[in-house]
């Protein structure tokens, strides 16, 4: 597919990268890029990337997670997912972070999609498994999670993200992209 801009593309050329912090999850630097003889200084968050679930039940019914996040002193619900270790294949990343995340081993794991979360300051990829055939199967997870495993129809599901009980984004994305690909 040919991009509708591809003749107005300017050239970016990396003068200057700087590491700010390095992080356990994150790397935040500070890019000097030149484009059309003007430099310009962007702050950028490098992610390991991450995958997702959408872990369906033989009854049909999707398996979500409530858990607390720091960033926002809230919790959330949304589907199980997980930071990519160093070196981490995708597909035993999602198999593990099942097991770890809601205590079930999918028998068939497929790649679903591959979201960029926000290109405007951080390179994360997350990598989305449908998760099925799930078999009882519990690894231990971070010591620092406390996870409550909520299992939801869809009309559930929609119903909470009206009532704005589900706001998650990535979960929105892929729970959304699940029902028009089931049409």
């Amino acid at each position: 597919m040919k991009s509708l801009l591809s003749g107005f593309m300017k050239e970016h050329t990396l003068l200057n990268k700087s590491l700010l912090h390095h992080g356990r999850i994150i790397d935040l630097y500070s890019e000097t890029v030149l484009v059309e003889g003007k430099e310009h200084t962007y702050d950028v968050v490098e992610h390991k990337g991450a995958v997702v679930l959408l872990p369906i039940t033989n009854a049909g019914t999707i398996l979500l997670v409530s858990q607390w996040r720091q960033a926002i002193k809230e919790r959330t619900i949304e589907l199980p997912a997980g930071v990519l270790e160093d070196g981490e294949d995708r597909m035993a990343a999602a198999i593990r972070e099942c097991q770890e995340e809601i205590g079930y081993k999918p028998k068939k794991v497929t790649p679903f999609l591959e979201l960029i979360t926000t290109p405007g300051f951080t390179n994360e990829r997350l990598f989305v498994y449908l998760a099925e055939e799930l078999i009882p199967s519990k690894l231990d997870g971070d010591e620092t999670e406390d996870i409550e495993i909520i299992e939801m129809t869809e009309q559930d599901i929609q119903k909470a993200i009206d009532e704005g009980r589900i706001n998650d984004m990535k979960t929105l994305a892929v729970f959304y992209h699940y029902l028009l690909r089931k049409k």
